[in-house]
């Protein structure tokens, strides 16, 4: 999974992402819960992209867009700077090794097993 790094030269992209996801829920007549389920989201996820505050991942774009009725690049038309450092290191990562997780980071601990 990708990991998006946001910088200042995406802020706008991201307001301009949020704008337009806004503008076809209302069109089509859905709340934020609405499109949240249809999606399978959360609608704290769709709230913070509508607000411009997060860049979604490119699945989360994808079913968003698909619940809309449009194609991702509806969406994302001239947004790329969102992801274009994440792809750019995917490229020219040695496979698997693209946002490696920091030693023992998310792991749980679980007790040994008694003998």
């Amino acid at each position: 999974m990708y990991h998006l790094r946001i910088t200042a030269s995406a802020d706008n992209a991201r307001v301009q992402l949020g704008q337009r996801v806004r503008q076809l829920r209302i069109q089509h007549a859905l709340t934020q819960t609405d499109l949240a389920k249809a999606a399978g989201i959360g609608r704290a996820t769709i709230a913070r992209i509508e607000g411009g505050t997060v860049a979604p991942q490119l699945r989360t774009v994808r079913s968003i867009a698909t619940t809309l009725s449009v194609e991702p690049s509806e969406l994302t038309a001239g947004l790329e700077e969102l992801w274009t450092h994440d792809l750019n290191a995917a490229a020219a990562a040695p496979r698997g090794t693209v946002n490696p997780p920091a030693a023992g980071a998310g792991l749980l601990r679980l007790p040994d097993a008694a003998p």
